[in-house]
């Protein structure tokens, strides 16, 4: 007999051997790939990326919004320490706290040349100045003059910047006081008493009740008055008064008339006729 020709291969055990091989082809493939380490996000063969993604300097900021605007967020608490909140405590508070308003230096007070003048003035001085008839100073200003010249009318007895000074001044024939409100704030007033001397001249009563404002100085020529029924007299001379008790009149001519005023309060007495 024809011996018997080999088995032919079972077609399981074939197909088993290439099962194995397809096996082995994909683990190595796997092995090479390893695609779980890349989705991972552990780490790299590349040494710069995982630098990168530990880092976020390597980031693409536009890729992601949602990223982007998580990393602006974080940046501005941390970075500038301040939140929406501590912004809107600030604004509050600068609202609140109005600053403190500089103040408005004041002015120095200056004074003008008639306060000038008048601050000038010391008690003994004497001054061209006189009652003009109408209630007024023949100056604005104190001109100060020397005692003993003819045209000092007026004696300065007293100075004071006292509210109410001129009530302390004297009184009587002859007196006055003249006041100024200056322009510095302080008011000067000057007590003031006549300088006679023979040869002025000064309006008067003399017809019933004699009267005479002896402050004022006239014109001795003079063809008016201030007050109508005046007449114009001049003064003859200037005494002490005598002691109580002695006999004195005025010097005058034969069937002269005379008039006389006792002044510097009872000291001192002016004789005058008609000019």
């Amino acid at each position: 007999p024809v011996p018997a020709g080999p088995r032919p291969r079972s077609s399981s055990s074939g197909g088993a051997a290439l099962g194995w091989l397809l096996a082995l082809v994909a683990v190595a493939g796997l092995l090479t790939w390893q695609p779980w380490e890349k989705a991972g996000g552990g780490s790299s063969s590349g040494g710069s990326a995982s630098g990168s993604v530990t880092s976020g300097s390597g980031l693409d900021t536009h890729a992601d919004d949602s990223t982007t605007a998580d990393t602006d967020t974080d940046t501005s608490v941390s970075g500038g320490g301040s939140t929406a909140d501590d912004t809107d405590d600030t604004d509050t508070d600068t609202v609140t706290e109005d600053p403190t308003p500089t103040p408005t230096p004041t002015p120095t007070p200056t004074m003008d040349s008639t306060d000038r003048a008048f601050a000038a003035v010391r008690a003994g001085d004497c001054l061209d100045v006189y009652n003009d008839g109408y209630d007024n100073m023949s100056a604005s200003r104190p001109i100060r003059v020397k005692c003993a010249a003819s045209n000092a009318y007026m004696h300065v007895n007293q100075v004071s910047t006292r509210t109410g000074a001129s009530s302390s001044c004297d009184t009587g024939a002859g007196f006055t006081w003249w006041s100024r409100s200056g322009d510095d704030g302080i008011t000067r007033t000057l007590c003031l008493d006549r300088v006679y001397r023979a040869g002025q001249c000064f309006p008067a009563k003399v017809n019933g009740e004699t009267n005479a404002d002896l402050t004022v100085v006239w014109k001795c020529n003079a063809s008016k008055v201030p007050k109508a029924g005046q007449s114009i007299l001049r003064i003859t001379g200037f005494y002490r008064a005598p002691k109580q008790g002695q006999n004195w009149t005025c010097p005058a001519g034969p069937g002269e008339r005379f008039w006389y005023w006792q002044v510097n309060q009872g000291r001192s007495i002016i004789c005058a006729s008609a000019a």
